[in-house]
């Protein structure tokens, strides 16, 4: 886990921020960051996720594993490992009248993310297959 404060600390570098405006950035406090840099603490899901959020076009592979470049302009992709969808999700995905607020202006779904209460998940994400319209 030594590696990934190394990379943290070269991203900060990347994006030329001091530790102190990164912390600020992805909502953190700054005494994690100092943590996190001296290698007391290793970081949290929940500061990953915030890392990423505040920098889409950081590359996930490379600050987890250090693989790749560390900006991404790829889509992120469904893994290969990710189970299939159940029959219960399917049907309700088909559903004839889709739930929209009456508020929200019509617009079509460009991705669709199944969080489970064991902690896995699925993102989907595929040209025109979720076309919902306002009736």
């Amino acid at each position: 886990m030594k590696q990934i404060a190394l990379r943290i600390h070269e991203l900060i570098a990347f994006y030329q921020l001091s530790s102190a405006s990164f912390a600020d950035q992805i909502g953190v406090q700054r005494s994690s960051i100092s943590h996190i840099l001296s290698g007391r603490n290793k970081p949290s899901l929940d500061f990953v996720l915030k890392t990423l959020k505040a920098f889409p076009t950081l590359s996930s592979d490379w600050l987890l594993h250090g693989q790749g470049d560390i900006e991404t302009n790829a889509t992120p992709t469904p893994s290969a490992s990710v189970p299939e969808i159940s029959k219960k999700t399917s049907t309700v995905a088909k559903e004839e009248h889709p739930i929209i607020s009456p508020t929200a202006p019509a617009a079509e779904i460009d991705q669709v993310l199944i969080l489970r209460s064991d902690g896995t998940f699925q993102y989907f994400k595929e040209q025109n297959s979720l076309n919902l319209h306002k009736k």
